[in-house]
């Protein structure tokens, strides 16, 4: 083989310096310069995307905060219309309980009226037909004949005795 002898090692080694060294220098003046700029754009493109996660989350938490004191004002202004609600609703109930309960009330009284109107007209019926009863039952035990106004007083007598 002809690399292993002596004679042709020497050139063997500068060939490989010579080599070694123009890789070498191409490498730092094109290869590494490349690939340096591939990474700072890439270290720039990771942080720049960092940065706008950043601002995107911090966007996103302020909308949620807005979102979140939004939804607790409407809990807040429903608690409020619910509340006035019951207790426009407990007012007018009571408004329409307050005329019913008057509505109630001339209603029996005037059904106290026509009773006592009844009960008056019926209690004068009784004591016209007490009257007429009471003149024939005399007439036929006793055969005698009162006067009208003595059987009158003597109906009245005994009615207001009874209550």
């Amino acid at each position: 083989m002809p690399q292993l002898e002596l004679e042709y090692f020497a050139p063997q080694i500068i060939w490989l310096i010579i080599s070694f060294t123009v890789l070498w220098v191409l490498m730092a003046k094109v290869a590494l310069p490349r690939i340096g700029l591939i990474l700072e754009e890439r270290q720039k493109r990771i942080s720049d995307n960092l940065a706008m996660a950043e601002n995107l989350k911090l966007n996103a938490d302020a909308e949620i905060e807005a979102y979140e004191t939004a939804i607790s004002d409407g809990k807040e202004q429903a608690r409020i219309i619910i509340s006035e609600a019951i207790k426009s609703s407990a007012s007018e109930a009571e408004k329409q309980t307050q005329e019913l309960n008057v509505s109630i009330s001339k209603m029996l009284k005037e059904a106290e009226n026509r009773i006592e109107s009844a009960k008056s007209k019926a209690l004068e019926n009784i004591e016209s037909s007490a009257v007429e009863i009471t003149s024939d039952i005399i007439g036929h035990l006793t055969d005698k004949e009162f006067e009208e106004t003595e059987v009158k007083v003597a109906v009245k007598t005994a009615i207001n005795e009874k209550g």
